[in-house]
């Protein structure tokens, strides 16, 4: 797992992640490749939506590895084809869950989805404590529940 926010590499690592890393400090393609020894990993998620993970991403599959883009892209995103094409790497975009397996996951891992919560906050503060901290450049806050 990586992220630019410690808060959140912390938390990811409390639920469970068994190495988290900060891109601004570490080149993540390297880092894969030398802990796969130079093979790849089979399947990396970009769930953020930026340029930079993609990029991480695609570098970091093994040859005919997959890509899933679950972050939402605001922007274009250029992406260098010729290691596309000859490393046989497949792409797809997901925006959707696949609830059964998701519960059947959570049920047999003992995973506690109310961990990712930081926060609750009532209805009346949904705009300053709840959109607003969400959209700040470095959030702090994982997931915002709001109580009517």
């Amino acid at each position: 797992m990586t992220d630019i926010s410690e808060f959140r590499r912390k938390k990811a690592a409390e639920l469970g992640a068994t190495s988290v890393f900060n891109p601004l400090e570490t080149k993540i393609s390297d880092l894969i490749k030398e802990s796969t020894s130079g093979r790849g990993v089979d399947v990396a998620i970009e769930a953020v939506g930026i340029e930079a993970t993609l990029k991480d991403c695609l570098t970091s599959v093994r040859f005919g590895g997959k890509v899933i883009v679950q972050g939402i892209f605001t922007e274009r995103v250029p992406i260098h084809m010729l290691g596309f094409v000859t490393r046989e790497t497949t792409m797809m975009g997901m925006n959707s869950i696949n609830l059964s397996l998701a519960m059947s996951w959570i049920e047999s891992k003992g995973t506690k989805p109310e961990a990712m919560v930081t926060k609750i906050i009532p209805l009346e503060q949904i705009s300053s404590a709840g959109f607003e901290v969400l959209t700040r450049k470095i959030k702090e806050e994982i997931k915002i529940l709001v109580e009517p």
